[in-house]
Formats: structure tokens, sequence, C-alpha cells
């Protein structure tokens, strides 16, 4: 019950140790989970397996603020995510992650900052979450953190690569077949369920204590990690900085 935590990396790193994994793309609403009404359901069917009391709690936790008589809850409930994860099924998606990475990854070597425009907005496209969570007034940095599924069919339109295609395509499956249930409200149309750390440039990811991931088992072993090092040096190497800035037309008010 925390936010922002239905993504890979944290189904890789839980993997070994359970079967299942109950968790939102999405900050959740304070309130959190409806728990007095799927332990009642539990106690009530104790036989269930982990996959029913995943979508039981899922159930209970959309059910909670679609249908309160409180107007603010009712507002949440068209954010909410909330995803069963079957853990047996997240090698595979880690194994395809890592085919697409290296496929981007080859794509920047061969393409360059033209490469890196494709990918920039692929990413840029994609679904993201937590990024409400700034103070009023700030710059929303949020999270960083993408939905897979979204992004890997974002990169097949934008990247313009055959073989990058064809990995996003083995993405799509295997996140896919790993997705037991999910549950999305209306203003997250392209939550579908896991989602992946996709920071757009090298201040971002020094945001907020970001480059501890590296030390992720994932960050360890993926190639994505590798991949997300040399994007974000595209657009911050030296030709890119000294690129002429485009000129901007002075601001007047509309009415």
């Amino acid at each position: 019950d925390a936010c922002v935590m239905s993504n890979l990396e944290v189904a890789r790193m839980l993997a070994p140790y359970a079967h299942y994994l109950v968790a939102s793309e999405e900050i959740e609403p304070s309130d959190g989970w409806d728990y007095a009404s799927w332990l009642t359901r539990l106690a009530q069917s104790p036989a269930m397996d982990g996959a029913q009391l995943g979508r039981t709690i899922a159930d209970t936790y959309r059910d909670f603020y679609a249908n309160s008589t409180k107007t603010e809850r009712v507002k949440k409930a068209k954010a909410l995510t909330m995803t069963v994860i079957d853990l047996e099924q997240i090698q595979a998606v880690d194994s395809t992650v890592a085919s697409l990475a290296a496929g981007v990854d080859a794509l920047l070597t061969r393409g360059g900052h033209s490469a890196w425009l494709h990918l920039a907005q692929a990413r840029h496209v994609t679904e993201e979450y937590a990024r409400n969570a700034a103070p009023a007034g700030e710059r929303k940095p949020g999270s960083e953190v993408y939905d897979l599924v979204h992004a890997a069919e974002n990169i097949k339109v934008h990247a313009q690569d055959r073989a990058s295609s064809a990995a996003a395509d083995a993405v799509i499956a295997a996140a896919r077949r790993a997705i037991v249930y999910n549950i999305r409200g209306e203003l997250r149309p392209h939550a579908n369920g896991l989602s992946i750390f996709f920071p757009p440039n090298q201040t971002d990811f020094a945001m907020r204590g970001k480059t501890s991931y590296k030390e992720t088992s994932f960050a360890a072993s993926n190639s994505w990690y590798p991949f997300l090092k040399h994007y974000q040096a595209v657009p911050t190497s030296a030709a890119e900085r000294n690129r002429p800035k485009p000129a901007i037309d002075p601001v007047t008010a509309s009415g």
C-alpha cells in the first residue's frame, strides 16, 4: 500500500520472494487501500490464492473511491491505478527489456542526435506517473517512471527501426503475460500495469537521490541502465550545448 510501486525494478527485486505483486503505478490517495473490505472477503474465502486476493484488493480499492458518497474521493477514482503481477513472469519481462535496451542503445550509436530525438519523442508522449507531488509553484520533477507497454508502443512508432520494433513487441507481449489483473481510471488511459524508470537527462537523474538507482539489482544486470546513461549523455554533449537556441517571440496576453 504505497505510491508508484508497480514498476519493473520493484517486481524484479521481489520476484524471488513472492508469487504476486499488488501495486499502483500512480500515486495513491492518502486513504490508501480499503483493508476492511478485502480482509473481510479473505476471512470469508481463506482458500483464495494470491491472484484472487490481489484482484480483491484491486476491486475494493477502486470501489472505495468510485462508489464513495464523498465527491473528493470520486474525483480521485479517475486517476487510480492498481495491478496484480505474476512474479514468475518477470524474468521474461526483464529479458525482453534488456533486448530492447540493447537495440535502442545501438540505434543511438548509429544515429546520434537524430536517433535521440526519436527516442525523446517516444518518451515524451508516454504516460508518466507521480508528477503531482511537487510543492505548489515549483517545477514538478516527478519520479520519471513511465508505463512500460506504452513506452514500447511509442518506441515502435518513433524509433523507425525494425530491430527495435521487434524488441518492443516482445516487451509488450511479456508484460501482458505478467499482468494478471489491472484497473485504471479514465485519466490514466495508458496505465497497463508496469512502469519503468526513464529520466530525460542527467540533471533529472541526479535529483532527489536517484543516483542510487544504479545499485538496484535490475540496474546492475540489465542493459537498460547503460542505455539510460547513453541516452542522457547525448543532449548534454558539448556540441548540443552550443547549438543555436531558437528565437522566441515576446509573450502577449490574449485575454
